[in-house]
């Protein structure tokens, strides 16, 4: 029943919209009709401009996005490029004048912390010079160059 019912509104709605626009209603209702359907039509351009300038603008951004994500991949692989192990040696080897460390270049150095120094559990090996003088008096009771 109540389909019937809105069947029958609209079709008389409708109705009531062709005679205005065919002039039978009167001026009056001709004119709401014409401007009833200048609105709707404009909503509808309007609406489809909008689309179309939030579409372009999506795409414009994914481009971007899409450019920025190239850029931070070029970044990354030039950061490690540049901060590569071989890359830093060279530097250093070249411009600084350092030379890499071997077996006879390292050092091992012992804290200790306690009462007793670290020459009654171990022998200093190392240069033959005693380094002592060159860091100090008081150093010499709390570190010393060891080998077990």
């Amino acid at each position: 029943m109540s389909r019937a019912r809105n069947g029958d509104v609209l079709r008389r709605l409708g109705q009531l919209a062709f005679d205005a626009l065919a002039g039978r209603r009167g001026l009056v209702a001709m004119t709401l009709a014409y401007a009833t359907l200048a609105a709707a039509l404009l909503a509808y351009v309007s609406t489809h401009v909008y689309t179309s300038s939030l579409m372009e603008d999506l795409n414009r951004r994914r481009v971007q996005v899409r450019e920025l994500e190239e850029r931070a991949a070029r970044l990354t692989a030039r950061y490690a490029a540049l901060s590569s192990r071989a890359r830093i040696s060279a530097y250093c080897e070249e411009r600084l004048g350092m030379v890499e460390g071997g077996g006879s270049h390292l050092v091992r150095v012992r804290l200790e912390v306690g009462d007793a120094p670290a020459s009654s559990r171990w022998r200093y090996s190392g240069a033959d010079e005693d380094t002592s003088s060159d860091l100090g008096p008081q150093i010499g009771w709390m570190t010393e160059v060891m080998q077990r």
